[in-house]
């Protein structure tokens, strides 16, 4: 597994996998177990208290 940490001060986190949505906390966790081998994409959006949305992507290999 790997754990996605965003920076505190947003009202608003959304983590999502190859464009679906996975969870709404600060902190994401990527339970690789079931899964199964090659790229994915993590994206996580924050919104900030007046609005403006945020963006950032990783993109993880998995192998197995």
């Amino acid at each position: 597994s790997q754990t996605f940490t965003a920076k505190e001060g947003y009202s608003s986190y959304e983590w999502f996998i190859n464009g679906k949505l996975q969870g709404g906390d600060q902190s994401f966790i990527l339970n690789t177990g079931n899964m199964t081998g090659g790229i994915y994409t993590v994206m996580l959006i924050v919104t900030t208290e007046s609005g403006k949305e945020y963006s950032a992507e990783k993109q993880v290999t998995i192998t197995k």
